[in-house]
């Protein structure tokens, strides 16, 4: 589906960037790369080859979740929630996605500037419909550790998805805040 202003094509961002596409754009956007840095929690690679891509005073927007400010919010405080909670800690993977909230940091070190990163949480309006979204999310993961031969295990949490919406329709929402963070390369 291509049109005159448009095409795509496949790059592994852990690629070396193609010549033709060096210094190429204005304006990088990239979001919800989590998984891909993965278990090195370092997105510097990922980093550098976008620096690549921009022209002198272009600018990266890279969007991702920040799983170290999530929340269990509920209309009524005393409505228990604790597979929302077992939830919350499996999304927040001990730690390892920590460096999501540090991206300015990350991106002040491979030579961006005027960085800056802000937090955007979930509006009360729209809490129901991100949990859903989340919940969703999970679902989709269990059935891959399904796939993956852990079938235990996804049935493990394919049953806590399932009393995570129970727990959602009694008033009580999985909020995971995302940062948005953006630099410009020098002149």
């Amino acid at each position: 589906m291509a049109s005159p202003n448009m095409s795509m094509r496949h790059w592994n961002v852990f690629d070396p960037v193609p010549e033709d596409l060096v210094g190429k754009y204005d304006y990088v956007h990239t979001r919800l790369l989590v998984l891909v840095v993965g278990e090195s929690k370092d997105p510097g690679p990922i980093i550098r080859n976008l620096f690549k891509l921009l022209k002198p005073g272009g600018w990266l927007q890279w969007d991702e979740l920040d799983t170290v400010n999530m929340s269990i919010q509920k209309v009524d405080p005393a409505l228990e929630t604790p597979a929302l909670e077992e939830l919350r800690k499996w999304s927040w993977a001990d730690g390892r996605l920590d460096w999501t909230v540090k991206l300015p940091e990350f991106m002040e070190k491979e030579g961006f500037t005027e960085v800056k990163g802000d937090l955007f949480g979930d509006p009360p309006a729209l809490a129901r419909a991100f949990t859903e979204q989340h919940l969703l999310t999970a679902e989709e993961f269990t059935e891959g550790l399904i796939k993956l031969g852990k079938r235990e295990v996804g049935e493990k949490y394919f049953g806590l998805v399932h009393k995570a919406h129970q727990e959602a329709i009694e008033g009580a929402a999985l909020c995971v805040p995302r940062i948005v963070c953006v630099g410009r390369k020098p002149l």
